[in-house]
């Protein structure tokens, strides 16, 4: 079964935070590894250890990681009935002391990095894991040279590059940038289902 991430970039104004619609990002397990130890595949990069949701999330965030609690039998996406809620609860908490709220039963690992922690664990993520080498399919399509793709392919067999960058990484990371020039706080959120 696949592992995804919903992860949430956050900036802090006024003593609130505020966030974007869920960030998608694809299934980066090297990247979840270090992050949070998630689908750690015995890899020896250092790892952020997972903190949890901070309680001051931001509205989005919150929609997103919990479900809210309604009192009739619902379908609705982000809600749960009052008796759904209270099997939940066996293993998964409630959100507030007024019970509106539940965690989501099908997150986990959830956690949070500054922005410079994101950079560093995204920097780590790019050092560290390796993608195979491949022939030019192309050049090989055109000349209709299989034994020299075969050749080729034998030849880097073992050899490995570094491996591509994340574009909506990438992305994320500018635009914390890019508000981190008018607030000291910016952080992503996250966590992950299965």
């Amino acid at each position: 079964m696949g592992c995804d991430i919903h992860l949430y970039l956050e900036h802090k104004e006024n003593d609130k935070w505020w966030g974007t619609p869920r960030m998608p990002i694809g299934r980066y397990y090297g990247l979840f590894a270090v992050i949070a130890g998630v689908r750690d595949y015995n890899t020896e990069v250092e790892m952020f250890e997972p903190r949890g949701v901070p309680k001051d999330i931001s509205w989005n965030t919150l929609d997103g990681y919990t479900l809210y609690i309604v009192d009739h039998e619902t379908n609705e996406m982000g809600c749960c009935s009052r008796e759904q809620a209270e099997s939940y609860a066996k293993y998964s908490p409630y959100w507030d002391i007024k019970k509106t709220r539940i965690e989501h039963p099908d997150w986990h690992s959830a956690s949070w990095l500054t922005l410079a922690e994101y950079k560093i664990a995204y920097q780590r993520y790019l050092d560290y894991f390796k993608q195979p080498c491949f022939p030019d399919l192309a050049k090989y399509r055109e000349s209709k040279d299989h034994e020299g793709f075969i050749k080729e392919l034998e030849i880097l067999k073992d050899k490995t590059e570094p491996i591509s960058p994340i574009p909506e990484v990438e992305a994320s990371i500018a635009y914390l940038e890019a508000l981190s020039k008018y607030t000291l706080f910016t952080r992503v959120v996250f966590w992950f289902d299965n």
